[in-house]
């Protein structure tokens, strides 16, 4: 007996339910008319107290109870007009138009829209902006302005506009609007990389898997994310033939792998090869410095008897009477022994430097070779003309 009560009082909920359905399809509820008259009451209210932003909240409310009503959409558009939002009000007259083609007030709105629309270029520019794929929402410094394809009017000045769509990367364009006649933009847009899922379960574990290359994980590799498209796969372990295969990634598919990994034959061992001599970097970095040190020894020492002589020879001319001496021969005098004593100096400093290298040889050659191993020298000369003579350059590097 319960059961069956049970089964009627849901009956009846049911049939009120429906009843309340067709009641509010035929408009039949004299509630929805209560809140039409009540609403109407309040936008004619706000307009004529020039509350405009309430009348257009009450005006949008009443097409949603009443959609086939197109005077709503002539009400929104005056107030937007009244506003000053003259984009928005030349979006609701035209709408208004589109519903009521051969409406009685067309001349008039045609004109009221002439006149907005010369108004709004001296302070703004017509965009068209078009997205490829078609659909993405249009933001303008921010704000979510419509869906691609959109007319829209952006004032002068710097705009920042971005396109958002589903599975694509966002794009962003910085616009520099100024007054002038309609533009078009169109913005592609670039997919986002898909991934599908990759599972490579082997007969070795901890074998290699690489990836176009990269190493990815080792097996057994359990849903690793791949990037959709075809990519080559290997598969390396210790002691086994390598595995290579061509894959295609699915997006939101999982490619499930079980490689084989075959042995390698066992590797038969020839005579051992005898060791071939080689000379420890120790030994050749103190030969080098050894050579190198005598060569700037015997450079200085050579320089150092070219400098005798020259002074020497400045000497003897020294000793001419002043009675004979001359402009031309008391220059040349003086140039002679500017350039003696340079290459003195020169041939000193070549000296020491090699004096220094031929001792770093000497310790390379009797330091143990474990400490001369973690001893490197460098020896370079450098002689070359200059204003005043030659100049030599030496320097010695550990």
């Amino acid at each position: 007996m319960n059961a069956r009560m049970k089964r009627l009082g849901y009956a009846l909920v049911g049939i009120s339910i429906w009843l309340l359905g067709v009641a509010l399809a035929m408009g039949q509820i004299p509630t929805d008319r209560g809140e039409i008259k009540r609403l109407k009451l309040q936008a004619e209210s706000a307009f004529q107290r020039k509350r405009y932003r309430v009348a257009i909240t009450r005006l949008a409310r009443l097409r949603q109870l009443e959609p086939t009503q197109a005077d709503y959409l002539l009400s929104i558009a005056r107030c937007h007009d009244l506003l000053g939002e003259d984009e928005a009000a030349i979006l609701f007259y035209r709408h208004y138009l589109a519903r009521i083609p051969r409406s009685p007030l067309r001349e008039k709105i045609e004109a009221q829209l002439r006149a907005i629309t010369t108004r709004l270029r001296t302070k703004a520019r017509h965009y068209r902006i078009v997205s490829v794929p078609r659909g993405a929402a249009i933001l303008v410094d921010g704000r979510l302005r419509g869906v691609a394809p959109l007319e829209i009017w952006l004032a002068n000045g710097v705009r920042r506009i971005e396109l958002r769509l589903a599975k694509y990367r966002g794009e962003t364009r910085i616009l520099r609007v100024a007054s002038g006649p309609k533009l078009r933009l169109s913005i592609a847009l670039a997919p986002l990389p898909t991934f599908g899922r990759l599972r490579v379960i082997g007969d070795v574990d901890g074998a290699r898997v690489y990836l176009d290359g990269r190493l990815i994980g080792t097996t057994p590799l359990v849903d690793k994310a791949i990037r959709t498209g075809s990519h080559r796969l290997r598969v390396t372990a210790r002691g086994r033939r390598p595995y290579e295969l061509r894959i295609a990634i699915e997006t939101d598919k999982e490619l499930e792998l079980r490689p084989h990994l075959e042995p390698l034959p066992p590797i038969t061992h020839g005579p051992t090869p005898r060791p071939t001599s080689r000379r420890r970097p120790f030994t050749v970095a103190a030969w080098t410095t050894l050579g190198s040190g005598a060569a700037l020894l015997a450079t200085g020492i050579a320089l150092f008897f070219v400098a005798r002589d020259k002074i020497a020879t400045f000497n003897d001319r020294a000793k001419t009477p002043q009675s004979e001496w001359t402009e031309s021969f008391v220059a040349s005098t003086n140039a002679l022994r500017q350039s003696g004593f340079r290459y003195h100096k020169t041939s000193l400093a070549l000296m020491a430097i090699g004096g220094a290298a031929l001792a770093t040889s000497i310790v390379l050659f009797i330091v143990r070779p474990r400490a001369v191993e973690r001893i490197s020298s460098r020896t370079s000369l450098s002689i070359m003309p200059s204003r005043r003579g030659i100049a030599a350059v030496g320097s010695l590097r550990f």
